[in-house]
């Protein structure tokens, strides 16, 4: 043959040997020509990009097979009542968990899957614009080609209140992503103004968080309450004991803990500030305050208003924008308290900062709202999505460096609005004051500790409904003490550590202190850090 040698030695064993020795030679160059074709295809944005969109994508199934929740025994009495448990201040109880039930025919739940879109070109990164035109919302799962639809289940019972085909639809970007082998999902629900016109004492939409990527169980509602601490508009939240049914599919079952969150709207900023006339928006974008070619209408998808906004609203944000890209220093030094509610503005990035929170505005330019006042208009912002909070993003460097990072420099990557806000003389004025202000209360050690133990004696029992074992990991995120490993993770067999928050809030104050009085110089997270695995 061509490719072999035409004479081989008499003795067979020999011959043998040698032959396997050649085909071995042969199999390791085509294996190191295929590792090189791969690294080579991995350097064009368009190959990674869509090896990385087929595997985000792939092993969804309507109805998984894998971590099937638990059958429920028996309903909660709370359900079977019919009677009414709670009023309307009371619906937001911070520290409460309600009975929750959803039923679907298997046709409603399968309504619930993504649809296919066409994708965003080019390579996968934190930092690539997460709006999709083809998508009805901005996120992660617009540009890998999924969108999530509506479908309606057949009824909502909360807490002894019944509620008839309710809107139902996934939500998260991440979470959903890593929620694709199991029921256990996070939902937005919009009841049936026909049907339920009080809706849930006043509420028509609700947010149910799963917290799957939250293995404290509390982040996000620490988080909130944080930020409600320092006078900063933030949603409210309450636990659910959620049980799920799908008519021919599965019966009542345990889907265990979720987090509802107050829906952030015109309704939620009205009782923020006590009055109307105020506007919500959501922006998602690295270059927050980019100018633009064009009127309002160049500038609606990327801030994507909650609220509607008035001409004179739509005209102060592009006279804002305008003057956020002046030349002009003196007058750049000049004008930040004439477009922006300053010293909230600071103490909203200095709780960000002290967090270490980069599944936002430091990083990926998401998940985060942005408030105009009435009459003023002037700009501030406000909380959204804190399950990554306390430090936890594991996209963003290694947690030592999350610890430690920088307070003069706490943005990753280019942060066209954050550099600028940064380089104001009056808003870092404020910003210190306020770390110093905070670092007294309420980022203690002795504050959230109390609150963490308010929380656990209500999130143990329902943990135990879990269709994986996750008591051993959250007992190990109360710890005090630094801990590295746990038995009974839920993450697919192996071993993952909790995120501490007692011990994350001891480094974090230090670190903090230590870079006020100048002993310590904080760790700048680069890029390339943020794409490196955590090695938590």
């Amino acid at each position: 043959m061509k490719w072999f040698p035409r004479n081989w030695p008499a003795n067979r064993l020999l011959r043998h040997l040698l032959q396997c020795l050649v085909l071995c030679c042969y199999g390791l160059l085509v294996l190191i020509l295929l590792v090189a074709g791969l690294f080579l295809a991995f350097q064009h944005p368009s190959f990674s990009g869509w090896a990385l969109r087929t595997l985000l994508t792939a092993g969804f199934k309507p109805f998984p097979e894998a971590i099937a929740p638990a059958v429920q025994e028996t309903i909660p009495a709370t359900l079977k009542s019919n009677r009414l448990g709670i009023q309307p201040d009371s619906l937001f109880q911070w520290d409460h968990a309600w009975h929750v039930h959803l039923n679907f025919t298997s046709n409603q739940w399968a309504a619930l899957s993504p649809v296919k879109i066409p994708t965003l070109s080019g390579k996968l990164s934190p930092q690539m614009t997460l709006r999709n035109p083809h998508a009805s919302r901005a996120g992660l799962l617009g540009v890998i080609g999924w969108d999530l639809p509506w479908s309606q289940a057949l009824s909502l019972d909360f807490e002894g209140l019944h509620f008839v085909a309710p809107r139902v639809r996934y939500k998260g970007n991440g979470t959903f992503l890593e929620s694709k082998d199991r029921y256990k999902r996070s939902f937005k629900l919009k009841l049936s103004p026909e049907e339920n016109p009080a809706g849930l004492l006043g509420h028509q939409n609700l947010n149910f968080h799963s917290l799957l990527a939250d293995r404290t169980r509390m982040s996000d509602a620490l988080g909130y309450a944080y930020f409600k601490a320092i006078n900063i508009p933030s949603p409210r939240t309450s636990y659910l004991d959620l049980t799920l049914a799908i008519e021919g599919i599965l019966p009542a079952s345990h889907l265990g803990l979720y987090l509802m969150v107050e829906k952030p709207d015109g309704q939620w900023l009205d009782s923020q500030w006590g009055q109307s006339g105020g506007a919500l928006l959501k922006p998602v974008t690295m270059k927050l305050f980019e100018e633009l070619e064009g009127g309002w209408e160049a500038y609606e998808a990327v801030y994507d208003p909650k609220t509607p906004l008035s001409e004179a609203q739509q005209a102060h944000l592009i006279s804002t924008i305008r003057w956020f890209n002046q030349p002009d220093q003196q007058g750049f030094q000049a004008g930040w308290e004439t477009y922006f509610d300053l010293e909230s503005v600071a103490r909203f990035f200095a709780a960000q900062v002290l967090l270490s929170n980069y599944d936002g505005i430091l990083f990926n330019g998401q998940n985060f709202l942005m408030t105009m006042q009435p009459q003023t208009h002037r700009i501030a912002f406000a909380p959204w999505d804190l399950d990554h909070s306390w430090g936890e993003f594991p996209l963003t460097g290694t947690l030592e460096q999350r610890t430690h990072a920088s307070i003069t420099h706490p943005w990753i990557g280019d942060q066209f609005f954050v550099e600028r806000l940064f380089q104001s003389e009056v808003f870092l004025r404020l910003y210190n004051q306020a770390l110093r202000d905070q670092l007294q209360f309420p980022f203690t050690l002795e504050h959230i500790s109390q609150q963490m133990d308010r929380l656990a004696p209500l999130i143990r029992p329902v943990l135990q409904h879990e269709p994986a074992p996750t008591t051993a990991q959250f007992d190990q995120a109360q710890a005090s003490q630094a801990q590295t490993s746990v038995s009974g993770s839920e993450t697919k067999g192996t071993e993952h550590p909790s995120h501490q928050i007692r011990v994350f809030i001891q480094q974090r104050r230090e670190s903090v202190l230590a870079q006020l009085e100048g002993r310590e110089v904080g760790q700048i997270i680069t890029f390339e850090m943020g794409s490196s695995p955590d090695p938590e």
